[in-house]
């Protein structure tokens, strides 16, 4: 599959802001915690491979698998391939919960393919719990995605699920002279640290004046977005994977 930017669904242009500058972000935009949809997002790692060479086996190979329990939606379950390689065929789209976007932080552009599936309630606590095998909760289609699109195979039952993040999601309605609406994410990490990630979703068509714009809206109203863009998936998954890394399973 080519991956031009006339064949993305979508863009989302991010920023993570700094730990100093959350507060400031959060009062420019009027975030209220009791405003906002709670979220529970935990990812599925392989940590024999991270005990015995300290890798994170399926994210350094592009894969990423979310559980992720939602307050006001369904609960869902995701499987991601980024970037997008050609081994994903076209047969993929069109079918409802599949999509190819870019995902842009900073100077850094990827596109990615995800295959997301609605869970019922209680499902994922039933695997949590022991009570069900991981690969319960992933589709026959989200299967087959990821065996013939991933750069390595995978095992679904030889993973160890890993989390709670706690998280909040805001659409504000302040836009402060932005064309595009806002989203932003804040994910909280047992260790005490907090991450706010501000995002603009919109047509790959606009994307590069989006992101100028964006960039000049951050400036303004005196948000550095300079810093290092380490992905949330990343920080998250090496802080849970080095806390099982003494635990037998």
């Amino acid at each position: 599959m080519s991956n031009s930017l006339e064949q993305l669904d979508a863009v989302e242009i991010k920023v993570t802001i700094k730990p100093e500058q959350i507060k400031v972000a959060e009062n420019l935009l009027e975030l209220k915690q009791d405003e906002s949809e709670k979220r529970e997002i935990y990812f599925c790692e392989d940590i024999q491979t991270f005990r015995t060479n300290g890798e994170l086996q399926l994210f350094e190979h592009g894969i990423i698998l979310r559980l992720r329990k939602n307050q006001d939606n369904p609960d869902d379950s995701t499987v991601k391939l980024r970037p997008v390689s050609s081994q994903i065929s076209s047969e993929w789209r069109g079918i409802e919960g599949f999509k190819i976007e870019g995902d842009w932080v900073g100077d850094r552009q990827i596109e990615s393919a995800s295959f997301t599936i609605e869970q019922e309630q209680g499902e994922i606590e039933e695997t949590l719990g022991g009570k069900r095998s991981l690969d319960k909760l992933f589709s026959k289609q989200q299967e087959r995605f990821l065996k013939t699109s991933a750069q390595i195979e995978v095992h679904l039952n030889d993973l160890q699920v890993l989390g709670p993040v706690k998280a909040f999601r805001w659409k504000p309605k302040l836009s402060g002279g932005l064309t595009y609406p806002i989203r932003c994410e804040r994910w909280h990490i047992p260790d005490g640290r907090q991450l706010l990630e501000l995002s603009i979703r919109v047509q790959p068509e606009q994307a590069q004046v989006a992101q100028e714009e964006f960039m000049q809206y951050l400036t303004n109203n005196k948000l550095d977005s300079t810093g290092v863009q380490e992905t949330k998936t990343r920080l998250v998954l090496e802080f849970f994977a080095q806390k099982m890394q003494g635990k037998k399973n």
